[in-house]
């Protein structure tokens, strides 16, 4: 098996896999700054009430990426003891 540095077709999946999510991220980043930026020179009261949104937000966010990666820990899991009956559900869960 070659390492994943060496072999450049992997490179080029793994990347097209990342971007998106850089993207995402990074677009997530620059709205939060500019929510900073604009309610700073309106008071106080409303950039508390922003940040609050966001702890919620991120709150959620957190939720939902804890959900995920258990769902991926556990599906990877079974598909190594190929019990797709428990796949099934395991993903029929995550996505309830």
């Amino acid at each position: 098996m070659k390492n994943l540095l060496v072999n450049p077709k992997m490179s080029r999946q793994l990347t097209a896999l990342m971007l998106p999510v850089v993207l995402q991220n990074l677009l997530g980043a620059i709205v939060n700054s500019a929510d900073v930026f604009m309610l700073s020179s309106v008071s106080q009261s409303a950039l508390s009430a922003s940040s609050l949104a966001a702890q919620i937000t991120y709150i959620l966010s957190l939720f939902h990426w804890s959900l995920t990666t258990g769902t991926t820990i556990l599906t990877a899991q079974y598909f190594g003891k190929r019990d797709l009956h428990v796949i099934r559900l395991v993903q029929g869960l995550g996505v309830l």
